[in-house]
């Protein structure tokens, strides 16, 4: 076999910290995929249980397929920090992640490599998630919750250019999730990968905005990963989870005013963009005033079902519109 063909198509990163409850099951879900050219790369980000031993068992068992990283002095640098050090050591032309709590269908791979290689422009293709509840019974920490999609708001299988696509992610609050996509390496490298103070929080969402500037994205339907809900993951314990689309969850500002700088940086001049970046920061900028629009809006959520049922259809949703455009508006100014 010549050194072109070994080299993989996909070097997929896998960071962990004290993840030996999971690993075990994301790995196997990678050994699974139908496409057979790919590397794993297993980043230990300071484990102190046998998340360690587990990844070091599964690099001698597959040599060949399986790298075991870590930071010098085995110290925990935070998940940015881990997924560079996996970016430096990749050898694919494409670069796809996976967290250790998560698995993957078996066609995940091949499925993101064909969209590229039949939409040559796109420097990331991405897909809808599913929201895992159902891989354990219900308990008292966490109760009986439907598996659900987390739809991108994307037409499929087009390409989408910078600026439209962030702003629909921005506008949405609902960016891809970080085992959801597949980007392309070169590109990666040149956005300079993830941002080292981005530690946890976020620090997806900042590495996604830049791929989006970067060049044009793809969305496609199918869903081909599995992002499992349980209490111990790390946005359950900061408390982002649960939040409605109109409030604002901890740490987003913190996003928000980090993309305010790079558009800067790059002396950005999509209007419409920066327009809606200005939308999304106006509850940290007035935060009194955006408890009080959240107050009214969570009695609006208790009585609308019955101010529904007492107005005709046309005049309630005539309402709900012109509330909608005069809130919006008044946030823009």
């Amino acid at each position: 076999m010549t050194a072109t063909l070994e080299k993989p198509f996909v070097s997929a990163i896998i960071i962990f910290l004290n993840g030996e409850r999971f690993i075990g099951e994301a790995i196997e879900s990678i050994l699974a995929q139908t496409m057979d050219r790919w590397e794993l790369l297993l980043v230990d980000d300071g484990s102190t249980d046998r998340s360690t031993e587990i990844a070091l068992r599964y690099k001698n068992e597959y040599p060949k397929k399986i790298k075991y990283l870590e930071h010098e002095g085995h110290r925990n640098l935070g998940m940015s920090a881990s997924r560079n050090l996996g970016l430096c050591v990749a050898r694919g032309e494409y670069i796809a992640f996976l967290d250790a709590d998560d698995v993957w269908l078996p066609q995940r791979l091949e499925r993101h490599v064909e969209v590229f290689e039949k939409l040559t422009a796109a420097v990331m293709v991405c897909s809808p998630t599913l929201y895992w509840f159902s891989w354990r019974p219900p308990a008292e920490d966490w109760p009986a919750q439907a598996d659900r999609i987390g739809r991108l708001f994307l037409p499929t299988d087009v390409l989408h250019f910078p600026n439209a696509s962030l702003k629909r992610f921005v506008e949405t609050r609902n960016m891809p999730a970080i085992c959801s996509l597949t980007a392309r390496r070169e590109t990666v490298l040149q956005v300079g990968g993830f941002e080292i103070c981005f530690r946890g929080l976020y620090e997806d969402q900042v590495f996604i905005s830049k791929m989006c500037l970067a060049g044009p994205i793809v969305v496609i339907e199918e869903v081909l990963d599995q992002y499992r809900q349980h209490p111990d993951s790390y946005c359950y314990k900061a408390g982002v989870v649960r939040f409605y689309a109109a409030e604002s969850p901890p740490g987003h500002d913190t996003f928000l005013y980090w993309l305010e700088q790079y558009l800067t940086k790059l002396n950005h001049s999509d209007e419409e963009l920066w327009e809606e970046l200005r939308f999304q920061l106006w509850p940290y900028q007035h935060p009194r005033i955006a408890q009080a629009v959240s107050l009214k809006r969570r009695v609006v959520r208790r009585i609308g079902p019955v101010i529904r049922k007492l107005l005709p259809e046309e005049i309630y949703q005539w309402l709900k519109l012109r509330d909608q455009r005069y809130f919006r508006g008044n946030r823009s100014r």
